[in-house]
């Protein structure tokens, strides 16, 4: 097979093609959407995030089997579809929620119901992804344990909590965080920033419960808020500060204008930044993010149902993926055989292997995420009365 080019763009094209095609013909074994969707193309923009996110971590897996170590990609292009996807994850999180502290002078926070929404939203499917894990390196030690159960408890207790204290290796393989393909840190800088939101709302003179705002302090100082951190939803602040202002307007009166300057900055990051994890790359993705926020639909692109599809199950797309690459690398084609794939027949895998990971995240989103969203009007009744009850006792 001719020898591909590590910066060439053929195969990102081809799996999301392939990503996008196997999304429309399982769309019928999705549930209906979820109600008062706020911005639809928002959950396109994901898919596409999504699948980047997948395509950067498959191109490390090339390296990673010929030599064990895990390192960027040989290609800008390929790290940064990568690492600028995760900044902009950041940023759709930042625009929802603050948008939502920012409306708290109509619709006042409901501080129960934000928590278990998270709670529910990003809970289970974690579980899945970390039973799973559990499981693969099972099968990987071939079932031999080399180190004592208290360790292993203790190891467990840190990636069932989502890492938030740190990621530590289990039953001594170093590689457990690249079974998963290292996603968990973000998920920490979700939980920190939905912590804190308490904090932002009280900055703007919303009436907010003292106590969640001093545990938002107190997860602020803990933390420390790398600044990077932080830079990474600035954006999505700056979007959600925007809306239903000039810029909205402009952007409503000139889509295709707010397009070509969406897709010309991210243009400009992935080809001009060697990463997204610094100010000025994170300056550009602001650019391109508050068109797309704004209702920019890039040419249409946000507007196709099979990206919809892909961005409602981006969550399980983000958590399984690694589990589902070092499935096929690992235990499927084999490390001995595929260590000696060069990098034209590794993205041939890759492209067969694509099916195999969207029809797994929408079965995942079907029968783990939907029904535990579902639950949350129920599962906050059954609090709310438990509340008034012990009131009352």
């Amino acid at each position: 097979m001719p020898e591909i080019a590590p910066g060439n763009l053929l195969p990102y094209v081809l799996i999301m093609l392939v990503a996008m095609a196997s999304a429309r013909l399982l769309a019928r074994f999705m549930p209906p959407p979820l109600p008062g969707i706020p911005n639809g193309m928002l959950d396109a923009f994901r898919g596409y995030l999504a699948v980047g996110v997948f395509i950067c971590h498959a191109m490390i897996w090339h390296a990673f089997l010929k030599t064990g170590h895990w390192q960027e990609p040989p290609s800008r292009f390929y790290t940064q579809i990568g690492q600028a996807a995760v900044v902009l994850f950041f940023m759709i999180t930042a625009f929802l929620f603050y948008g939502k502290v920012l409306d708290s002078h109509i619709r006042p926070m409901d501080w129960t119901r934000l928590f278990l929404s998270r709670v529910l939203r990003l809970v289970p499917a974690y579980l899945l992804a970390v039973v799973l894990l559990f499981v693969l390196m099972a099968v990987i030690s071939a079932g031999v344990r080399r180190e004592p159960w208290s360790q292993l408890a203790r190891e467990a207790g840190h990636w069932l909590f989502f890492t938030l204290r740190s990621d530590p290796p289990i039953n001594g393989d170093a590689n457990t965080k690249f079974y998963v393909a290292g996603v968990t840190w973000t998920l920490v800088y979700e939980w920190y920033f939905y912590l804190t939101l308490p904090v932002l709302a009280i900055l703007h003179g919303y009436r907010t419960p003292l106590w969640l705002v001093a545990f938002g302090i107190l997860i602020w100082f803990s933390f420390g808020w790398p600044w990077i951190g932080l830079l990474s939803f600035v954006g999505g602040f700056i979007a959600a500060w925007l809306r239903g202002g000039r810029v909205a307007r402009l952007v409503a009166a000139h889509p295709n204008w707010a397009s070509l300057i969406s897709l010309c900055a991210m243009a400009a990051t992935v080809s001009v930044f060697p990463g997204s994890f610094s100010w000025w790359p994170n300056l550009l993705l602001t650019i391109a993010f508050v068109p797309i926020a704004l209702g920019a639909d890039l040419f249409g692109l946000l507007r196709r149902h099979s990206a919809e599809v892909l961005g409602t199950v981006s969550y399980s797309m983000y958590l399984l993926h690694g589990l589902t690459l070092c499935v096929w690398f690992w235990l499927v084609l084999g490390t001995s055989w595929a260590s000696t794939f060069s990098l034209s027949e590794h993205w041939l895998a890759l492209v067969l292997l694509t099916p195999v990971l969207v029809t797994l995240c929408v079965f995942s989103y079907r029968f783990v995420e939907r029904p535990a969203i579902d639950a949350v009007p129920a599962c906050l009744n059954w609090w709310r009365r438990q509340i008034a009850r012990v009131a009352k006792s």
